[in-house]
């Protein structure tokens, strides 16, 4: 006997149906940590509504598959890298390092964070650490140059936590800085970040809307297994979207 319904027609209990009743609100970020929430120091950068996007029935798809990247969020007391790293200056011989909530929107199937062992040096623009993806392996660009201190032992546990929670638990490593003056010069402050935060944005968006261009319309598609096409890395594939990520992380 062939059957319709796995859920006997109770849509309330249907996962597929609460989907298509979900309201698209872009300017809405995914759930984060209740202690990231709360911080009042945090803003977001919302969509842009004077942005030049898609019109008709391909602009619903295209948007629902960009939701990742709207409401990203900045801390106002912390330094920025353009390789979307983030300082917390907890005093004169002591910096937490993080990744940005743009980049934790950009990652998708972390497998591993590999981190440096205490006492290692680091400096200014090069790798201090790699995200390890389903499709590739992400180098993560050091903020400033100095000595690990220490590296946040919960992330080899819970490689999730930089994506879920980028400010709070999901901290890399404390830094003794060799030049910590000097660095900061090189770092964007709130004022600064916001520009080039929207930047970025539109270049994600930009760079997937071109390779998309011109391509039958894929998502979000049911397929006869049942997997919505509803993130962009479904529409280009996951070795094109890893690559376009990386020129992200390298801050170029």
């Amino acid at each position: 006997m062939y059957k319709l319904c796995d859920y006997k027609y109770e849509c309330e209990k249907c996962p597929f149906d609460q989907v298509l009743r979900k309201p698209t609100d872009n300017s809405v970020a995914p759930a984060r940590s209740p202690g990231e929430e709360s911080h009042s120091q945090r803003k977001s950068i919302k969509k842009d509504p004077g942005k030049d996007v898609p019109t008709g029935p391909e602009a619903v798809d295209f948007d629902r598959a960009f939701q990742r990247f709207h409401g990203i969020r900045v801390k106002g007391d912390l330094f920025y890298h353009r390789g979307h790293t983030w300082v917390d200056v907890e005093g004169p011989q002591s910096v937490k390092v993080g990744i940005d909530d743009f980049a934790s929107r950009l990652l998708l199937g972390i497998k591993m964070v590999v981190l440096p062992s205490p006492r290692n040096g680091i400096d200014r623009g090069q790798a201090c650490c790699w995200i390890i993806e389903q499709d590739g392996t992400l180098p993560i660009t050091a903020p400033l140059t100095g000595s690990v201190v220490t590296v946040n032992s919960q992330i080899s546990k819970e490689p999730h936590l930089i994506t879920t929670s980028p400010y709070e638990q999901g901290w890399l490593m404390r830094i003794h800085p060799e030049n910590l003056q000097r660095d900061l010069k090189y770092l964007y402050r709130e004022d600064d970040v916001f520009p080039r935060y929207r930047r970025d944005i539109a270049k994600v968006r930009d760079t997937f809307e071109s390779l998309l261009r011109g391509k039958e319309k894929l998502g979000p598609t049911l397929c006869d297994g049942g997997n919505m096409l509803i993130h962009v890395r479904d529409m280009v594939g996951p070795k094109r979207y890893f690559d376009i990520v990386s020129r992200f992380f390298s801050g170029k």
